[in-house]
């Protein structure tokens, strides 16, 4: 996958996460940039990706990554991606993708996304398609792909994210916060 960019998707392999809209945004895309490639790290049902892809006759553009939770297998993947895309609700991810200066496409049903869409901010440090819209998707990602400085910006702005607002630092003293709270308003 080395011999073009790559855009990454990490997470299991199921409806809810709409791998069907996750190709169709892909091969908008590759429409546009040819050398485009996605890899797609995740367990479950591969065909899910394989059948829309070829379909839309990108399946040779895709490498499938069975699921790892092995950081040292997933860190070059992270590394070398030029962004994440999750088409679906983001959770936990999008944390693990700012943590390595990774932007994140996603779509922008804020209220239907997991709480750690917090971190989301659009134009920052990821962008926000037009939910259940491929072509927005695929526009967005290009956007960032094609634009090496606004990456460049993103990454950095992924990174201060993740470790200045989502560090286990930071966990550690609001839950230090919340336990002195509730001890200084307790009622004895």
């Amino acid at each position: 996958m080395a011999d073009g960019p790559f855009i990454l998707f990490v997470s299991r392999l199921t409806p809810k996460v709409r791998l069907d809209l996750l190709v169709e945004g892909f091969a908008a895309a590759v429409r546009k940039r040819p050398d485009l490639k996605l890899v797609v790290i995740g367990s479950g049902d591969e065909s899910q990706v394989k059948d829309p892809a070829v379909r839309l006759g990108v399946w040779d553009r895709i490498k499938m990554v069975p699921a790892t939770y092995d950081e040292q297998a997933l860190a070059p993947y992270f590394l070398t991606a030029k962004l994440l895309l999750y088409p679906a609700a983001i959770g936990l991810t999008i944390i693990h993708a700012f943590s390595y200066g990774l932007p994140v496409v996603t779509n922008d049903d804020i209220p239907n996304h997991n709480p750690e869409s917090e971190a989301m901010n659009n134009g920052v440090n990821g962008m926000l398609y037009k939910s259940g819209n491929a072509q927005s998707m695929a526009d967005m990602l290009l956007l960032v792909v094609n634009n090496e400085s606004l990456r460049t910006s993103m990454s950095l702005a992924a990174l201060t994210t993740a470790f200045e607002q989502f560090s286990l630092e930071v966990c550690i003293r609001g839950y230090i916060t919340a336990i002195e709270h509730c001890l200084a308003t307790r009622r004895v």
